[in-house]
């Protein structure tokens, strides 16, 4: 998959930062919004499946100054980098990949990508 850009916003009801990610895979381009703690989770679970992710950075979390600009900036491109990281790896034979991520690998479409990486679905289900 090819991570076009990460953007990000404030959520006007609840004043927290949501990362806007858009997808493109294979002439297919669709939309995710998550905010940090999603991204934690999915750093989480990740690395629990294949320790090899470990070594990719998330950045930290940011207990004050978040929502300064220039924290802001900082923290979307770190984890735009991150992001790109975990999907130019993804194709690396030693991680032991399940099936799901070997059918992303083949044939690269929404329906693989979204069914090996949770994360980008447009939802995220239990």
């Amino acid at each position: 998959p090819c991570l076009s850009y990460i953007s990000s916003g404030i959520n006007a009801e609840y004043g927290h930062h949501v990362y806007q990610i858009i997808i493109q895979v294979t002439g297919e381009q669709w939309t995710v919004y998550r905010r940090y703690a999603e991204f934690r989770i999915f750093h989480k679970t990740l690395t629990q499946r294949h320790p090899y992710f470990a070594k990719l950075e998330l950045p930290g979390r940011t207990h004050f100054n978040r929502k300064v600009p220039s924290v802001v900036e900082e923290r979307r491109a770190k984890l735009e980098v991150y992001l790109q990281r975990v999907t130019s790896n993804l194709a690396d034979r030693r991680l032991g990949i399940d099936q799901p991520t070997m059918d992303l690998v083949e044939c690269p479409c929404k329906s693989t990508v979204t069914s090996a990486i949770h994360f980008f679905r447009d939802q995220i289900s239990g």
